[in-house]
């Protein structure tokens, strides 16, 4: 048996998607990740319980300016918690 441990920081800085538009832009943002796991030495099979965006970050992570409807934008993930079960043959 062994075990591993995960931590992920990622930074970026603030982006303008599309020059002469204002709105198309977003602002610095961080995610946090961590995953823990055990498995067999081997690799045959590993159980992780991992989490992501732990900080709940509502960062923008795209945005551009629609005729119709003003600013159009996409947020990143909400935080995710899981267990994950890889196994091969």
């Amino acid at each position: 048996m062994q075990g591993s441990a995960e931590l992920t920081y990622t930074y970026e800085d603030a982006k303008v998607f599309f020059f002469g538009d204002p709105l198309a832009r977003s602002d610095d943002r961080s995610l946090l990740g961590a995953r823990i796991g055990i498995g067999t030495s081997d690799e045959a099979w590993e159980l992780s319980v991992f989490a992501r965006n732990l900080t709940n970050s509502d960062a923008v992570t795209f945005a551009y300016t629609n005729v119709a409807f003003g600013r159009t934008y996409a947020l990143e993930d909400p935080a995710r918690i899981g267990i994950e079960l890889r196994a091969r043959r």
